[in-house]
């Protein structure tokens, strides 16, 4: 228990104003674990453990230890110990706001502006913002926050609504940006300390002015509770006093920020910790005839002094490396890192793409060495890679003045995703040239091998040469690409050899373009530069209805404020009780093979293990998916894996410590012996070679019924036959939450409460997993913290494990996955290889489409989506014949499961492109191409679903204007012709979404309480970020005639809502508020007698208690089905204008803009409609170009299993120009509700990017001499971009 004591001369931390006493914490505990385990403050969230997601971000204040100003900035609290935070001022959002005390501005910006939807995410985007404006005396432009969102990843809203609502608060924001928040109040932060408002107003943290009570100290130790010493040197002179006396040269680590653990986690075992925090002079500045950094100097700080240098003589230069730090990691891993500990892992880790390695070396730097004797010595970079450290740090990194006149550097970092990523390869160029052009070069590169950083036989050849001279500098990059291959090594995580071989030539090529004094044709500028980025912009159009008020209205979610005030509880967030327990699953480590042994013993061994418990020990069924528990399932998935292993990651045990830190680590320690391992089948490509892997998709009836028409026979009239491959790759959900499930023994049997969107599935599973009648499984769930498919029947997994642990041991037990476990463990987005052949005229119009689905299901036919990729294939195009077959596949990988429009997506984005096929061998515009052979108006669509041709139109035509798609067509086509390598590319796709709501199966209860007339609603749907409980409370509202705030949604379970689908397809929401619409009525009904007795004066509360003295039930219960009236089987029409710029030498893009215009029909909530499309598309966005799976290809183990190889869109990687319509159409008769689905049709849009880099690629190649269609698979990672332009050193010039 954290003792509060105000006198204790303890290790202290201060946490949003409260004194809190550090006496029983482990020494290597985050400062994530202490407030949520110890402090019982949940706001901050586990989710990557890396700094990677910023789910943990809290504010920090202290005393800067050499200038002694209070400086504030944000922390990731997963990766600083709770003891380097010693006498720190810790600000959660739960200090900056709540319900009780009144929300700051900023919570009530983000929830006010749409921006918090599964609310997981929303603490940590609060607190960014907050750090943000409290650093800036004079507030942060908009441009700096929303650059400095760069480490905070949100799956669910696309971030557009965040950066808005956010940058609402900068300094620069525009009126449009303001508008919609000119009535929130400011609450003034107060002083925890002084008791009174905040000097610095509303938009600062609790406390950074001199009222904190962070003191000042001398050298102090202090011995955590596993017994080792931390020592905080308050001196150089003390640190190497303390140097001396660690007994053995590992039994000790220095700390500052403790960010490499994201990259590393060593998990070392040390006696003695050393925090470099308090030694003014590692945190000391000194700019003179150098620039003196000292070592402890957080990397966000070397920035700022980057950029103020640059101003003055010598260091104009400092300026490029600024915005080149400003690429590394995220805003609070810099914020910490320092760096020293930066070059530390370089030296460490050889193989670490340092950043700030690469451009201290290219300028000539120093590093000052301290050893633990004292000594110093100042060390090039390349003799402090050779130097052994031990006992000894960096006191300070020295740069050096340079001519400003003769001195020429550029910095390049190539990466994933626009932010917060690794380098592919990073390089600095530093070159100079005398009068007569003479150069002299220092050329450093990252990510080519950990032995090459500095290439010497190009530099050697360089060296006295003619700048001037194009042939020179040709012979150079010839010399230097030898030098590379000759270096460059690979491993399955990288990218290839041949890729990173052309990136480093291709960077020195682009840096000559910036270098070369000769006249450079025009044509090539723009290759010298890198792609910018400016602020992001927004539009959304639509048309709020007002017949039928609150529905229509754009209300903010109901539950937006709690969540960004860290009140929304989450299942990790429950108190734990007492004699809790916690899991951790235990998985393989190659597959397939056969399962040998399993040895726990070193495990068992480790303080606070109490048991390890494998298939043997489930009393009941080992499966948590099979028919029995769901139609989709057609084969058994075990819980724990009892002889045969399918896959690399197949759990196989349980740990239950007392602790979910000691579970986690404990796991990592069970043995696992394997006999006949095999290598595995990883690719739906490789598995159609394997005809025993391949099957026909028969689950939901014949396969005939996907085709239509005589192919055969209607082909034989096409002009001509194309044919074509495509690869679609797999995706992870990236559920912000992960699993998460506590279960409680109880006299009745158990309750549960799982973070799943299929309550009933997870029922069946548990129940039968320890050997329970359904009935004594009691599930409850109020909110997801974001799911897409992911937490359908993959949570029934942990839910199953955990019921297991908690009937056995019969004490409540609580699961909270780690990422790396997860994503071994389960698998995601289905993987497609596709075959067409499409038979076509002379004029581009379709005759017959030949199409093969094969759908990648992992290790077993489960949930096999490739029916609906042939139903979606038809999109909205017409053709006389179709002959679609949709194939399952098996593969050596965790059975994949739904991912937001599972199937839909491949087969929209399969008729998309070969629209653009057909238009390329025909030499035609792809636009054209669609128009062509769009369904005319009445024709019958596949399974005679009427298709509105009229509407469909009149969209394209609105889309085409609004989006000035002709003129900006134009526009492309001119700049192409100017620029060979920057290209750009555009593509205006469409589509015809066919929607099911028949599936859908729902209970609601609706309750009026009869004392204030207050309503009470518990529905069918839950709660995963989509809006249901804001949706449900307009329907209501309006039906009842009463106010949403009167409107209570209730938590989702088991009780109320029996037998309910699961979550997912886009309808649970329409059909919840069909059953809740309905459910009022019959209420209404009862009361309109009442009501007319009672007269035109009684009001809702009068009539309410009235009707209950009369007996009147004020409850009334309603169920959606198949067979309600309604129209369940209805198109949802898009269509989209996406434009992108390419770096054609380094395959890197951007999505410049995006225009949609979609017909939701009669939306309930526009706002949250339109924040849904926005969010599926940036997912759809990362499928297509950043989301890459890789597996090793010999054993099957996942190695992108977390943050730091796995790279979801950030903030800066969505539409700079983004701007979404919803189609006018108060006519709507489809759906439920005349509403149309939003969750999943937007994410099928975002093939239009795939398509417009392709256009963009294509002029490129036609530059190079190659015209001909390419087989562009997804995703387009800047690898795949770059080698498909084709460039090399024979067509790079200079005039």
């Amino acid at each position: 228990m954290v003792v509060l004591n105000e006198g204790s001369p303890e290790h202290n931390i201060y946490i949003n104003g409260k004194k809190y006493i550090v006496d029983n914490v482990a020494a290597e505990t985050s400062l994530l674990e202490f407030l949520r385990e110890n402090c019982q403050i949940k706001s901050a969230k586990r989710m990557c453990n890396e700094g990677g997601c910023g789910s943990c971000l809290v504010n920090v204040s202290r005393k800067n230890p050499s200038t002694g100003e209070q400086e504030v900035f944000s922390v990731n609290s997963c990766l600083l110990p709770t003891h380097v935070a010693h006498d720190w001022d810790i600000l959660t959002t739960e200090g900056l706001g709540s319900k009780k005390q009144g929300y700051h501005s900023l919570q009530k910006r983000i929830a006010d502006g749409h921006g918090s939807q599964c609310g997981f995410c929303t603490p940590g985007m609060v607190m960014t913002a907050n750090s943000i404006l409290a650093q800036k005396k004079n507030g942060a432009s908009m441009m700096e926050i929303e650059q400095n969102l760069d480490g905070n990843i949100c799956r669910c809203t696309g971030y557009r609504a965040i950066l808005d609502s956010l940058k609402s608060a900068a300094n620069d924001a525009t009126e449009e940006l303001k508008a919609p928040f000119q009535d929130i109040e400011e609450v003034a932060s107060v002083c925890p300390y002084s008791k009174r408002s905040c000097s610095s107003g509303g938009e600062s943290p609790g406390c950074n002015n001199d009222c904190s009570p962070t003191k000042e100290f001398g050298t102090q130790s202090f011995k955590a509770i596993d017994g080792v010493t931390w020592f905080y040197p308050a001196s150089i002179k003390d640190l190497t006093d303390v140097l001396r006396k660690c007994e053995s040269d590992n039994g000790f680590k220095i700390v500052c920020g403790n960010t490499g653990a994201g990259v590393y986690p060593e998990g070392q075992n040390v006696s003695t910790i050393i925090s470099l925090n308090s030694i003014p002079d590692l945190h000391k500045i000194e700019i003179k005839n150098e620039m003196i950094i000292g070592g402890s100097v957080p990397l966000s700080t070397f920035i700022k002094v980057l950029k103020d240098a640059s101003d003055l003589d010598g260091f104009a230069y400092s300026s490029a490396l600024a915005d080149h730090l400003q690429k590394v990691a995220n805003l609070a891993v810099r914020n910490t890192g320092s760096v020293a500990g930066n070059l530390m892992l370089k030296h460490r880790h050889p193989e670490f793409p340092s950043d700030l390695f690469v451009i201290l070396e290219a300028v000539g730097a120093l590093v000052k060495i301290v050893s633990g004797n004292g000594d110093c010595k100042a060390l090039t970079l390349a003799m402090f890679l050779a130097e052994d450290m031990k006992k000894k740090i960096i006191a300070s990194i020295i740069l050096p003045k340079l001519s400003n006149a003769q001195t020429y550097i550029r910095t390049y970092k190539v990466t994933p995703r626009a932010v917060n990523s690794h380098a592919y390869v990073n390089a600095a160029f530093h070159f100079t040239k005398d009068d007569n052009n003479a150069m002299t070069a220092r050329i450093v590169f990252g990510g080519i091998s950990a032995s090459f950083n500095r290439a010497t036989k190009t530099e050697e050849f360089f060296l006295g040469k003619n700048a001037a001279d194009p042939n020179v500098l040709i012979e150079g990059l010839k010399i230097l690409k030898n030098e590379v291959r000759l270096s460059v090594t690979t491993s399955p995580i990288e990218t290839s050899a041949e890729y990173r071989v052309s990136l480093a030539v291709s960077l020195l090529y682009k840096f000559f373009l910036y270098f070369y004094p000769g006249k450079l044709d025009e044509k090539l500028q723009s290759g010298g530069s890198i792609l910018q980025r400016g602020v992001s912009t927004a539009v959304h159009e639509f048309n709020p209805s007002t017949e039928e008020f609150p529905i229509g209205k754009p209300i903010p979610k109901l539950e937006g404020r709690a969540q960004a005030a860290g009140e929304s509880q989450f299942i990790s967030d429950i108190p734990a009780l007492p004699t809790q327990l916690y899991g951790a699953i235990v998985v393989t480590e190659c597959g397939p093979a056969k399962l040998a042994e399993i040895d726990p013993r070193e495990a068992l061994e480790i303080e606070g293990v109490i048991r390890f418990l494998t298939a043997k020990d489930i009393p009941g069924m080992n499966a948590f998916h099979s028919s029995i528990h769901t139609p989709f399932a057609v084969e058994e998935e075990q819980i724990f894996a009892d002889s045969e292993i399918l896959y690399a990651g197949q759990p196989v045990g349980l740990i239950v410590a007392t602790s979910q830190m000691i579970a986690n680590r404990a796991a990592k320690h069970v043995k696992i012996s394997y006999a006949d391992v095999r290598k595995p089948i990883l690719t739906p490509e490789e598995a159609c070679e394997h005809p025993e892997r391949v099957f026909l998709n028969e689950y939901f009836g014949p396969i005939e019924q996907y085709s239509m028409g005589n192919y055969e026979e209607s082909l034989k009239k096409a002009d001509k036959v194309i044919k074509g491959q495509w690869n679609m790759g797999g995706q992870f959900h990236f559920t912000m939450e992960t699993h998460s499930v506590l279960c409680v023994p109880n006299e009745d049997g158990m309750d549960a409460y799982v973070s799943t969107q299929d309550i009933d599935l997870n029922q069946i599973a548990i129940a039968r997993a320890i050997g329970l009648n359904v009935n004594r499984i009691n599930m409850q769930i109020r909110r997801v913290g974001g799911s897409f498919g992911h937490k359908q029947s993959r949570s029934a997994m942990p839910a199953s494990a955990c019921a297991v642990a908690a009937y056995l041991l019969n004490v409540p037990v609580s699961i909270h996955m780690d990422l790396y476990s997860m994503w071994e463990a389960f698998g995601g987005r289905q993987p497609y290889h596709v075959k067409y052949e499409v038979g076509i005229t002379k004029d581009g119009k379709m005759i017959a489409a030949k199409v093969d689905f094969y759908n990648d299901t992992g290790c077993d036919k489960n949930e096999a989506a490739s029916f609906q990729a042939a139903l979606q294939f038809y999109n909205c195009y017409d053709a006389e014949a179709y002959k679609i077959t949709p194939y399952v596949v098996l593969t050596d990988t965790p059975s994949t499961t739904w991912m937001r429009a599972p199937g839909s997506e491949c087969g929209i984005a399969m008729s998309e492109i070969i629209m653009d096929h057909i238009a390329s061998e025909l030499g035609l515009d792809p636009f054209n191409v669609r128009l062509k052979n769009v369904r005319t108006h009445g024709s019958p669509g596949h399974r005679q679903l009427p298709w509105d041709g009229e509407n469909f139109q009149k969209l394209i035509d609105k889309l085409r204007v609004s989006s000035n798609y002709d003129e900006r067509k134009l526009r492309i086509r001119k700049f192409n012709e100017e620029n060979r390598w920057k290209k750009c590319g555009i593509s205006f796709d469409l589509m015809g979404y066919v929607m099911d709501s028949s599936w859908c199966k729902y209970n609601v209860i609706v309750s009026i309480y009869r004392n204030d007339g207050t309503v009470a609603i518990a529905h069918g749907g839950i709660e995963v970020g989509q809006g249901i409980n804001t949706k449900v409370a307009q329907v209501a509202a309006k039906e009842l005639g009463i106010s949403v705030d009167m409107i209570s949604v209730k938590p989702t379970n088991s009780l109320t809502n029996p037998n309910s689908a699961p979550t997912g397809g886009s309808t649970t929401s329409d059909a919840n508020c069909w059953a809740i619409a309905e459910a009022c009525k019959e209420l209404m009904s009862r009361l309109n007698p009442i009501k007319q007795k009672l007269g035109k004066g009684a009001n809702w509360i009068q009539l309410v208690s009235q009707a209950y003295n009369d007996n009147v039930d004020l409850c009334a219960r309603k169920y959606f089905n198949g067979n309600v009236d309604v129209k369940h089987h209805f198109y949802v029409i898009a269509g989209i204008v996406s434009e992108v710029k390419v770096d054609v030498l380094t395959g890197e893009r951007q999505v410049t803009r995006v225009d949609i215009c979609e017909d939701a029909g009669r939306s309930i909530s526009p706002k949250i409609d339109l924040c849904q499309i926005e969010g599926a598309l940036v997912m759809g966005l990362g499928m297509y170009l950043t989301e890459i799976v890789k597996r090793d290809p010999n054993s099957g183990k996942l190695l992108t299993n977390g943050s730091w190889e796995y790279k979801p869109p950030t903030a800066l990687d969505i539409p700079i120009d983004f701007r979404i319509t919803l189609y006018d159409n108060p006519n709507n008769t489809a759906g439920v509700m005349r509403s149309k689905a939003v969750g999943e049709p937007p994410l099928c849009l975002s093939v239009s990017v795939l398509n417009a880099l392709r256009h963009a690629i294509s002029s490129a190649r036609k530059d190079a001499g190659i015209e001909k269609w390419f087989q562009f698979d997804s995703p387009a990672t800047v690898e795949q971009v770059q080698q498909l332009c084709h460039s090399s050193i024979a067509q790079f010039r200079f005039a």
